[in-house]
Parts: structure tokens; sequence; C-alpha cells
């Protein structure tokens, strides 16, 4: 069993979530046989040590999606330090942040966001989700200062959540380098 290859099987039914959720539908309208799938998946791909730290991830965005905020945040702090790749990084501490807000914890919800935009500055998903805590915290006029600031950014080009749905898609120039490599 090729790792990428088990981790794109749990991509692909969380695929089929995400599209079912995009279409309309309520998360109380899935089958849960669904959602069982897609984590038996996950954790079939959490089992090999090559994909651990993505799997992890992605099974902590499930739970996030679940409102299982506790779990979430044991995903993502078994997840982050097995990921090497920026883009995961990033999500992780995006994520971390979400779950952190979900259980009530403000202050660590923003050290977790502020993580995530040490990785990439001026992003949008994680400035947009920092300036909503700051303003649901009472912190309007540090809000409204994130916001004009990336909305006075020349046109975003890079926010790994634009991409998530992806799985592995972002390897594909690096993947496809290396099988002309082995070509020749």
């Amino acid at each position: 069993n090729e790792p990428r290859f088990v981790l794109a099987q749990a991509v692909s039914e969380e695929l089929r979530l995400q599209s079912a959720l995009k279409s309309g539908r309520r998360l109380s309208d899935i089958s849960q046989d669904q959602f069982a799938r897609l984590r038996a998946n996950l954790q079939a791909a959490i089992a090999l040590p090559a994909v651990h730290g993505e799997a992890a991830l992605r099974l902590g965005r499930l739970e996030l999606m679940l409102d299982r905020h506790a779990q979430a945040l044991d995903r993502f702090n078994e997840a982050e330090p097995l990921l090497d790749e920026l883009v995961l990084r990033y999500l992780v501490r995006l994520f971390r942040g979400e779950a952190l807000a979900g259980l009530g914890r403000a202050g660590e919800a923003e050290r977790a966001f502020r993580s995530a935009l040490e990785v990439g500055p001026d992003v949008q998903s994680a400035t947009l989700k920092l300036a909503g805590l700051l303003f649901v915290e009472g912190r309007r006029d540090d809000a409204d200062a994130m916001v004009d600031h990336l909305i006075g950014l020349p046109a975003a080009n890079w926010d790994p959540w634009w991409n998530y749905r992806n799985g592995d898609l972002r390897l594909l120039s690096q993947s496809l380098d290396a099988l002309r490599l082995d070509c020749k």
C-alpha cells in the first residue's frame, strides 16, 4: 500500500462529504456511514508514517467540522510535529485556532492564528479568522485594523485554505519532475 494512495482514498471520501455540504445538505442530513468511512480511511492513513501527519490534520479537520473541538485539538497537536511542508504547518495552526476558539479559549486561539500568520504573513484565511475573534472579544479597533490592512494589500495569491480540498495535488509538479528523472 503506497501511503499517498491510502491518503488519497481518504481525501476522495472527504471531497464527497464536502460536495454534499456544498450542495446545501446539512451535517445532520449526511449518513453516519459516510463519516465512518472517512474516519476509517484517515485512521488507515495515520497508521502509515509517511502520511501520518497529514492524515491526523485531516482527521482533526473532520472532528472540527463535527464540533468535536477537544478531539480536533488532540489531532492537531499530534499532527504538527510531523509536518514539514509549509502549507500543512499553516493549516494545522489555522485549524488549531478554530478548535481553541470553539472551546472558548480565546487567548490561545489568538496565539494559534498569529502562529499561522508567522508561517504565512498576511494570508487571508488566518487574518480573517483572527480579526473575527478579536471582534467577538470586543477588540473592534484591532479587528478593523487587520481587515483594513488586508484590504490594502495587492491581490492575494497564496492561501493554503483555498487548496485544502485538493489534497496532495500541491505535490503534482514535484512528482512529475521525479517521474521525468526516473524515465531518463
